[in-house]
C-alpha cells in the first residue's frame, strides 16, 4: 500500500511539472491550430499517443477484415448458409420496422416506465 502511495504522489507531481509548462489562456495563440502545442513539453507525450491510438485502430481493422474475410469464405463455399444468412437478415430488418413502427402514443404527463408498466398490466390481463 505504502508503495502504491508513493508511486500515485510521484506521478501526480510530474503532472504538476507538465501542467506548469503548460502555456496560460494569454499566451496560447490559437487553440484550435495547435500552434501552443509546437513548444511545450507536452509535445512528445501527445505525439505518443496518437501514435499509439493509431496502431490500436490498425490492428482492430485487421482484425475486423481477417474475421469478414474468413465469413464471406465461409458462405461463398456453403449455400445453405447463405440462404439461412439471407433469411435471418430479412427477419432481423423485419423486426426493427416492427420495432421502430410499433410505439405507443406518449402524453407529456407520464414517463416512459409508467407507460411501459401500463402496457404490461393490459397485456397481463389485470
Amino acid at each position: 500500500m505504502t508503495f502504491k502511495i508513493e508511486a500515485v504522489s510521484r506521478s501526480l507531481e510530474e503532472n504538476k511539472s507538465m501542467l506548469t509548462d503548460f502555456p496560460s489562456t494569454s499566451s496560447m495563440g490559437d487553440l484550435e491550430s495547435g500552434l501552443w502545442i509546437s513548444n511545450s513539453k507536452l509535445r512528445p507525450m501527445f505525439e505518443e499517443r496518437m501514435r499509439s491510438g493509431q496502431q490500436h485502430l490498425g490492428s482492430l481493422i485487421r482484425q475486423l477484415d481477417s474475421i469478414f474475410c474468413t465469413g464471406m469464405v465461409f458462405l461463398r463455399r456453403n449455400s445453405n448458409a447463405k440462404i439461412f444468412s439471407l433469411v435471418y437478415l430479412v427477419f432481423l430488418h423485419l423486426w426493427v420496422i416492427y420495432i421502430l413502427m410499433s410505439h405507443a402514443p406518449v402524453s407529456e404527463d407520464t414517463t416512459g416506465a409508467v407507460i411501459s408498466l401500463e402496457n404490461i398490466n393490459k397485456t397481463g390481463g389485470i
